[in-house]
């Protein structure tokens, strides 16, 4: 038959005419069928939970032995990272999650099976990346492409920053970036135990952009690194082929009527400066340097 489509073939059978799909478009159809599903399930894995607004208080010391803990709400069922993902966590990690009125309470215990093998030092802030350690993201406005990194060695010394999702480039091809510059404040303090490692951690709400102090609901993600087997594990199962990381992450639901206050930021600065002229032997001669100061004062509202 002259002019047939290339993609499909004609079978003549008493008078009747049917195209049948090339083999290609059918293989490539069922490849489709296959994949569609698959994308849908990964997107409904992503769990929501809702964390408790609790009035107890906690000292900040690592120890997880207040009867408020009893209460707040507990991640586990980590998924393998690195070096394969798709699989269950080899090692056991717990996240515990709870708010009061003016902070999140977060507090880990992250199990090992060789407690030796374990690297936690009194390193510098944001100086532990030969560390076990766990970043939490939150994704405070929920929008999957910017989150706030906190995180911790086995210590509690500190590790924060900023993760934002982009697009891919040449120089780039994962996209996104991530900014260890903000300082951000909270507390921390962990200790080494027979079983691994604890953490607790108070973020206050006043180290946050958020949308509002209502009703609101954070994407939000937990990130363990072991050094010493070369594992990594995500509280999600996130898949390393994945366009983005924080869009892979579960939600935290249940914050409401948040006590934020006033953000200060209060920055001294100093400068001082000496003018000189050339002489006309060539000397170079300065004059008295002047010195001044001041102070850069950031006020910031939420309403």
């Amino acid at each position: 038959m002259s002019g047939q489509s290339p993609h499909c073939t004609a079978n003549v059978d008493a008078g009747s005419f049917r195209r049948t799909p090339h083999p290609a478009l059918v293989n490539r159809s069922f490849l489709f069928a296959l994949a569609l599903p698959f994308s849908l399930l990964a997107q409904d894995a992503r769990p929501t939970v809702t964390v408790p607004r609790l009035a107890g208080a906690v000292m900040v010391d690592g120890v997880l032995d207040e009867p408020v803990w009893q209460q707040a709400t507990r991640l586990d069922g980590f998924h393998q990272y690195q070096p394969s993902d798709g699989r269950a966590a080899q090692e056991r990690t717990e996240v515990l999650v709870w708010y009061a009125a003016n902070a999140l309470v977060v507090g880990i215990r992250a199990y090992a099976a060789d407690v030796s093998s374990l690297r936690a030092t009194r390193a510098d802030r944001d100086k532990i990346g030969d560390d076990d350690r766990v970043l939490l993201y939150l994704d405070t406005f929920n929008d999957r492409r910017r989150a706030f990194m906190f995180g911790v060695n086995a210590l509690g010394v500190q590790l924060d920053g900023v993760r934002t999702e982009g697009a891919v480039s040449a120089a780039n091809p994962f996209g996104g970036s991530v900014d260890f510059n903000p300082d951000f404040f909270y507390e921390s303090k962990g200790r080494v135990t027979a079983d691994g490692y604890e953490v607790e951690l108070r973020i206050p709400f006043k180290s946050l952009r958020l949308p509002g102090l209502g009703t609101q609901a954070w994407g939000f993600n937990a990130h363990r690194f072991s050094p010493s087997t070369g594992y990594e594990d995500t509280w999600t199962d996130v898949r390393r082929a994945g366009a983005s990381f924080i869009a892979q992450g579960g939600t935290l639901t249940g914050f409401h009527d948040l006590e934020r206050g006033v953000v200060t930021e209060v920055q001294p600065f100093i400068t001082s400066s000496a003018r000189g002229v050339r002489a006309a032997d060539g000397r170079f001669e300065r004059g008295g340097a002047v010195t001044t100061g001041g102070v850069n004062l950031r006020l910031g509202f939420t309403k």
